[in-house]
């Protein structure tokens, strides 16, 4: 199945398939292939749903009319059928493929409860759930189960709980894509999850873009990519989805990149979800190559120290990032992760006390290019016992300091002292 006009996925998607797939390779070709021989793609999200009956053409024509029409923007060419589960009051749609055919099954009064626009709506948000599931061979499906399983354990850690909850999200806003293709109407998107979550402040779905926009100080304006979103307050799932939906209709330039500052915000270092973790190890890895690269910096201790960051390996000749890459990335990061990378340079400072001074001068240097001077030289007040008035001296100092240890290890007599 394909949307007409659509993209292939989010780049979240994509880089969280290959994350699970090399972290959890048992699991992941186990799930797919339940995925492709026993489900095939029958995906019954409670065993309420198998008692559906089916809603038959001649007896909900409008309800039909609607579908068609939305199978039709979206370039859906599979037969798209319609269910019903009694006994259940609440609202709902759920999505499920049965052998060729993908069915909706609906609780409650939904019918009567949204207008033909936000039925198509929801038609579309569905359709685009499979069309999700389908992506990377199935693989987006089989992430989710990886994710919601291992977060149901006792002991799952927080980036995986980050990691599902960005899951959820980022799907939600792919689907309302489709959602807003099948309507063609904003508002009836938005009005469509409102009036499903049940929301007792319903509101207007221009008054909740009006109230995100403002929270973010992008009142009467787009987002661009050079704009910058501020540390904002927590804004609700639906507003960020608002945005987001608006945001891409208009076609607003670099949307795509404000929306993962929107959905993902500042990293927290105790929080980071797994694929910002990947992101970070990776960033350490070719901070300490660059970090390392002058000849005097590499004694059998720093390099020794280094293989721990390496699971034991050697430091590489060469890092996959460019140092300005890396200055650019640590300088935007938040509070917690430039907290991160001053200990890193404390580290890498004091594992070999006869390079202590010359190391300490490299690393003060480094932490003024990364804007977080200040943090690293209070943090090297405090865990290195040292005066300011030692610290002041030792910066001022530090570009001769760097300029003699470089001149030393170039002497073929020093040679020695590198091994």
């Amino acid at each position: 199945m394909s949307a007409k006009d659509g993209s292939d996925g989010f780049e979240f998607h994509c880089e969280l398939t290959q994350t699970l797939r090399s972290m959890e390779p048992d699991t992941w070709n186990r799930l797919q292939q339940r995925e492709k021989t026993e489900l095939r793609y029958g995906w019954l999200k409670n065993e309420a749903l198998k008692t559906a009956s089916a809603i038959l053409r001649n007896d909900a024509p409008e309800m039909y009319r609607g579908i068609d029409l939305a199978c039709e923007r979206l370039g859906v060419e599979e037969q798209v059928t319609a269910s019903r589960v009694e006994g259940i009051e609440t609202p709902s749609c759920q999505v499920i493929r049965v052998s060729d055919r993908i069915d909706l099954v609906l609780t409650g009064d939904v019918e009567e409860l949204l207008n033909s626009n936000e039925f198509l709506a929801l038609v579309g948000r569905q359709l685009g759930q499979v069309h999700l599931w389908q992506a990377q061979d199935g693989g987006v499906w089989v992430a989710e189960q990886i994710l919601s399983t291992t977060c149901q354990e006792p002991n799952a850690s927080e980036s995986w709980h980050e990691t599902l909850r960005l899951h959820h999200l980022y799907s939600e806003i792919y689907c309302d894509r489709w959602a807003y293709r099948a309507a063609e109407d904003f508002h009836a998107v938005v009005a469509s999850i409102q009036k499903l979550s049940l929301d007792d402040a319903l509101c207007e779905p221009a008054t909740i873009l009006d109230k995100a926009n403002k929270a973010l100080g992008l009142a009467g304006s787009e987002a661009t990519s050079d704009m910058a979103l501020p540390d904002i307050p927590e804004l609700s799932d639906i507003q960020i989805r608002a945005l987001a939906i608006d945001w891409w209709y208009r076609g607003s330039e670099g949307f795509d990149e404000q929306l993962v500052d929107l959905v993902e915000g500042r990293e927290d270092l105790s929080g980071l979800s797994l694929l910002k973790q990947g992101h970070w190890q990776r960033w350490t890895r070719d901070a300490l190559v660059h970090l390392l690269k002058p000849a005097w910096r590499r004694t059998r201790l720093t390099l020794n120290h280094a293989g721990l960051f390496y699971s034991g390996n050697d430091l590489p000749e060469s890092a996959q990032q460019s140092v300005e890459s890396l200055d650019r990335q640590i300088r935007s990061a938040s509070e917690s992760m430039r907290e991160y990378a001053c200990y890193l340079l404390l580290d890498f400072s004091m594992c070999d006390s006869q390079m202590k001074e010359v190391a300490l001068a490299q690393a003060l240097e480094w932490a003024q290019r990364w804007g977080c001077e200040s943090l690293f030289q209070e943090i090297a007040r405090r865990e290195l016992r040292l005066r300011k008035s030692q610290v002041d001296a030792l910066l001022n100092e530090a570009a001769t300091i760097l300029a003699e240890a470089e001149r030393h290890s170039l002497d073929p007599a020093n040679s020695e002292s590198k091994k």
